[in-house]
């Protein structure tokens, strides 16, 4: 029995656990991760085309580790879903660096890409020094890939003072460009965290939808089987910006529903699916969960046993930041067919499952990090939509509360919230991905900028963080003394009567901004004037606008909120910013 480390979370794979691989051999597995090694000399392949077409990436940074990943494909559209492989192992080289240049080579190694994984790569390299910067590369017979980025996490407890990350979701390809990964993949950023529907299950249409790229007919058919979900991947991940992102810094990543298909729940499929009954609808989901498996950079733990497949695990930096990364989908109860139905409030219902509820609170609790991310899926904020024919309220096509976010699920949201509070955990903030809302309310193209038109759908779920300690701390509270979080949700929202390029803000912590009845505290970007200077512990945001929406002759750029109390009153404030923006707290 051999033990691997995922995000901090040991996991032990026996015997029994190595042979439940859906479908997929050991061996596979093992020597696409470096893992075992074989003397067997694998023939060299003469590629036509780039092989490494579908970039390179790195992702679950520990402080010693990061996993290393590309997929041969010099025919990422090949219908048959091999990518224009052959059926057999490829050995691929992989070398990482201390410099771009590779004059000083630290690790290398090769693995075998087999035909079973679509001749994927997933080299987990260990012995790395915490919190440094590596170059990394692969070769494939005489190809060679691009050279990517990847930095390690710092030591467990080390002293830290900044970490900058981004967090992106709801990338639907067929709705517009990523111009917000190409402002990422600008940026010197420590980390990348993807919260779900990295794909889009639906067809596309033969001119590409909104991109008016023209794709091979058989994209129109949804994504059902391994072979059409690996098209889909490898039309995706041909996208230059998304590459471009995935180049420059590690990934941490979790799905939401898309990746198999729209509104499932645990066992049970959405309404109105080509895959109506249970048997038809969990193989589904085992071809869905190895095609993702695949196609980012994952460790072996995650590897899908059929149709299940471990995502939620844990990344410490040093001792500034701790992110729980959650699986909201695999675990949940089924989806209501109303959000005002009275069994939202069954204590029995769950949106993470038992176990994974526990080691939520578990790790929060034991954590010792000045702030504890939750990073997951779908909106926490109880949110009433109201009716569709209310005059005053927009037309967004959802009415009364939520069905797929944690407003169906009430309870489940009560006792984790309410665990957090119990156990005086560090200064939490919640990530959210998807909240629809924002996106039928802001219809629209972002107007042409520097680089070129996107779309909305898939631009506007791009934020940017920059944390920082503040400049002079006072000592910190005892653990009773401090405020947990209800909650803090991000979302798109419209400023007015704020300059639009660079705001600084003075801001008392304790208590609402001047005017706001509302109860909240914080910074709210709205309310902000600039030169104003109130009194209290200053908080400094700094923001850039890099992108705005045309509606009609109405310009609408984006920023954040902060739903609060979140913050005990010693600690900075965290905001953010959209399509590459940046904030920064002290």
């Amino acid at each position: 029995m051999t033990t691997q480390r995922n995000g901090g979370v040991g996991v032990r794979f026996g015997r029994r656990r190595l042979f439940q691989l859906g479908g997929v051999s050991t061996a596979a597995v093992l020597l696409g991760t470096g893992a075992i090694t074989t003397d067997r000399s694998y023939a060299a392949p003469t590629f036509g085309t780039d092989p490494f077409s579908l970039g390179v990436a790195s992702g679950d940074p520990l402080p010693d580790s990061v996993v290393l990943w590309t997929r041969l494909a010099p025919d990422p559209l090949a219908e048959d879903g091999h990518g224009g492989m052959p059926s057999r192992p490829v050995r691929v080289h992989w070398e990482v660096a201390d410099d771009e240049n590779f004059r000083h080579v630290v690790r290398r190694g090769s693995v075998a890409a087999t035909p079973e994984l679509a001749h994927s790569v997933h080299a987990e390299v260990h012995g790395l020094r915490p919190g440094r910067e590596y170059f990394y590369r692969f070769r494939a017979g005489r190809e060679h890939s691009p050279v990517g980025r990847t930095k390690t996490a710092p030591a467990f407890g080390a002293p830290l003072s900044s970490l900058t990350f981004a967090f992106a979701s709801c990338q639907a390809w067929h709705d517009g460009f990523y111009t917000g990964y190409r402002h990422m993949a600008a940026e010197d950023l420590d980390l990348i965290v993807h919260l779900g529907d990295y794909i889009y299950e639906y067809g596309i249409p033969a001119d590409g939808g909104n991109r008016g790229i023209a794709v091979p007919d058989y994209f129109a058919e949804e994504a059902v089987s391994l072979k059409r979900y690996r098209t889909q991947y490898g039309l995706y991940k041909s996208d230059p910006d998304l590459q471009a992102a995935h180049a420059v810094a590690p990934w941490i990543v979790t799905l939401d529903d898309h990746e198999v298909e729209n509104g499932w729940a645990g066992d049970v499929p959405e309404k109105d699916t080509p895959t109506p009954t249970q048997p038809e609808f969990l193989e589904r989901r085992a071809s869905a969960f190895r095609a993702y498996y695949e196609h980012l950079p994952l460790r072996s733990t995650a590897l899908p046993t059929g149709p299940d497949m471990r995502l939620y695990r844990r990344f410490t930096y040093g001792d500034l930041a701790e992110f729980s990364l959650l699986d909201t989908r695999q675990y949940r109860d089924p989806i209501l067919d109303d959000g005002d139905d009275p069994a939202r409030l069954d204590p029995e219902r769950t949106l993470t499952g038992d176990e994974q509820e526990r080691w939520l609170l578990d790790g929060m609790a034991a954590s010792r990090a000045r702030w504890n991310v939750l990073a997951q899926q779908v909106r926490v904020a109880q949110f009433d939509h109201g009716s569709e024919t209310d005059p005053d309220l927009p037309h967004d096509g959802w009415e009364g509360l939520g069905r797929d976010c944690w407003d169906a699920y009430a309870a489940s949201r009560d006792r984790i919230f309410g665990g957090i509070a119990e156990r005086g955990v560090s200064n939490p903030v919640v990530l959210t991905g998807l909240a629809p809302q924002s996106r039928r309310r802001h219809q629209g193209r972002l107007r042409r900028s520097r680089l070129r038109d996107a779309g909305l759908r898939t631009g506007r779920h791009l934020h940017q963080f920059r944390w920082r300690r503040t400049r002079h701390r006072q000592p910190r509270p005892r653990r009773a003394d401090r405020q947990p979080a209800r909650e803090v949700l991000q979302h798109p929202t419209r400023l007015r009567d704020v300059p639009p390029r660079c705001r600084a803000v003075d801001q008392r912590l304790q208590g609402p901004p001047p005017g706001d009845d509302t109860g909240r505290t914080g910074v709210h970007a709205r309310d902000v004037r600039h030169g104003e200077r109130p009194a209290g512990r200053r908080a400094r945001l700094s923001t850039t606008d890099r992108e705005a929406t045309s509606t009609g002759d109405q310009k609408v750029t984006y920023g954040s909120t902060t739903t609060t109390p979140f913050l005990r009153p010693t600690s900075p404030v965290i905001t953010g910013r959209h399509g590459g923006g940046s904030c920064s707290a002290r």
